[in-house]
């Protein structure tokens, strides 16, 4: 309510407020029930029925004298109500030098504070227009002052709720939220977005990336846009003709645009992602020298674990330590030993490890991947007289330059398919030689799965369609209907 006694927000957002502040307010200054919107003595224009012409700005209170009586009744406007619950403190209701309360009587005059009354008897309950009743302690308001009983007043119909001003506390009026911006205003910032650098960003799928991106090379009106644009899904799946019967041109044409099409890149903003090159360094390097291979670590610039020999020198002289100090320095010294000892031994079983790797893949370092046999963690172990987990640890994560490039030694490592001869082949041939001969088919007569086991078993190699159709999958190769050109 302003200074003018006028109602600056909804009637039910006042209500809602004194309630809350009820659940903060001491026991004995909150009235039994809370406020309501119908027991409110506030007209429909926001003013105070009793308000008189002065009443507006004027808060009425009253000093008790020493028989609890009232001594005088003065006008009370719609903050007196508001304040008469203990709920609101407002300014014009605390007495001060500057802003004294009003009174009918003359002035106090300064002499000893009034001594206590009798108590007040009981009186009848609070009406429904005066909820807060008489009698109540005003909050910041001195000892001695209570409140007058309001006089009811009949309570006009208010206006409803939609239609008074959505306003805040502070009596700032909020508008009806609405959508910041339109769905055409989007669009627009959308198409601004999409037309920056690289082609192609910004798009809600590959199909609107593709599209972008033969805008930018101005070919919207070439026959890879058409099918981009209307015939996606048949182009995802390699349907030629379909295309060609609905667009009317020659499929040798339709397969030309999706050439086209393949060149276009299906993640632009790749391009800048800021991702760090793997750098290996190998630990082993296989080299061959007179026809035979040798093998040496790769830690000539790694400098060697030794004992300081101060300490070696402090540990000979017995005569210094003894007792606890003797055997601190001896289980230290010990724990040095062993940990040189234990990178020593690993060292060692990593060329015990590649040395039979090499013996026994020397096929794959003269001849290449297909001869590559297979070999299982247990076969190395067995020969090098260790548990099959410490062969394991040694060559997880190990690298080995070799002749043939750069492996992990767990590449060396693979299960094997039986052959006619009884020799078995490493499942890494077989992927090797299932992508040469993808490689070397007919574009418009591409091998099937069937096919290339057909000629696997003419060179020995007993295989099945799934695995071939296995390894095809995992090599990345699609199936022979996806494969064909016409």
């Amino acid at each position: 309510i302003d200074e003018n006694g006028m109602l600056c927000c909804p009637l039910e957002q006042i209500v809602d407020s004194l309630n809350h502040l009820l659940s903060d307010a001491p026991k004995d200054l909150v009235p039994s029930e809370g406020f309501s919107a119908a027991e409110s003595d506030l007209a429909a224009d926001g003013r105070p029925e009793d308000a008189g012409a002065g009443a507006e700005s004027a808060v009425g209170s009253e000093s008790l004298a020493t028989d609890g009586s009232p001594s005088a009744e003065s006008p009370r406007g719609s903050e007196a109500l508001l304040a008469s619950g203990g709920l609101l403190s407002l300014e014009e209701a605390v007495p001060s030098d500057d802003n004294p309360l009003p009174t009918d009587g003359p002035p106090p005059t300064d002499g000893p504070p009034p001594t206590e009354g009798p108590p007040p008897t009981e009186g009848p309950p609070p009406d429904a227009t005066n909820p807060v009743g008489s009698g109540t302690q005003l909050l910041n308001e001195p000892p001695g002052s209570v409140d007058a009983p309001v006089e009811a007043q009949p309570a006009e119909a208010l206006p409803p709720a939609e239609a008074l001003p959505q306003t805040d506390l502070a009596g700032e009026s909020r508008a009806t939220e609405e959508p910041p911006f339109t769905l055409q205003e989007i669009e627009e910032v959308l198409q601004i977005v999409q037309g920056l650098d690289p082609a192609g960003v910004a798009a809600r799928d590959l199909r609107e990336s593709l599209l972008l991106q033969l805008r930018d090379k101005r070919m919207t009106d070439t026959l890879a846009h058409r099918i981009v644009e209307g015939y996606f899904s048949q182009l995802v799946n390699h349907r030629w003709a379909e295309i060609s019967k609905e667009l009317g041109v020659k499929p040798h044409d339709v397969q030309d645009a999706a050439d086209q099409i393949a060149k276009l890149d299906p993640k632009p903003g790749l391009q800048y992602a800021s991702g760090e090159g793997n750098y290996i360094i190998p630990d082993l390097i296989v080299e061959k020298v007179d026809g035979e291979y040798i093998i040496f670590h790769n830690d000539t610039a790694v400098p060697r674990l030794r004992l300081s020999q101060t300490y070696r020198e402090i540990a000979r002289d017995k005569s210094k330590f003894k007792g606890e100090n003797k055997e601190f320095i001896s289980n230290k010294l010990n724990s040095a030993n062993w940990m040189i000892q234990a990178i020593e031994q690993r060292r060692q079983t990593m060329l015990k490890v590649m040395n039979f790797i090499v013996d026994r893949q020397r096929d794959f370092f003269e001849e290449g991947i297909e001869h590559l046999k297979p070999l299982t963690l247990r076969e190395v172990a067995e020969v090098i007289d260790m548990h099959e987990s410490t062969v394991s640890r040694v060559t997880n994560q190990k690298y080995a330059q070799t002749p043939r490039g750069v492996f992990r030694l767990k590449f060396f490592f693979s299960s094997g398919l039986s052959t006619d001869s009884g020799e078995d082949v490493s499942a890494r041939g077989i992927k090797a030689r299932i992508q040469k001969l993808v490689a070397e088919e007919h574009s418009t007569r591409p091998l099937t799965d069937r096919a290339i086991v057909d000629i696997l078993k003419k060179e020995g190699i007993n295989i099945a369609r799934r695995t071939v159709a296995k390894y095809r999958d995992q090599l990345g190769i699609l199936s022979a209907r996806m494969r064909k050109r016409v």
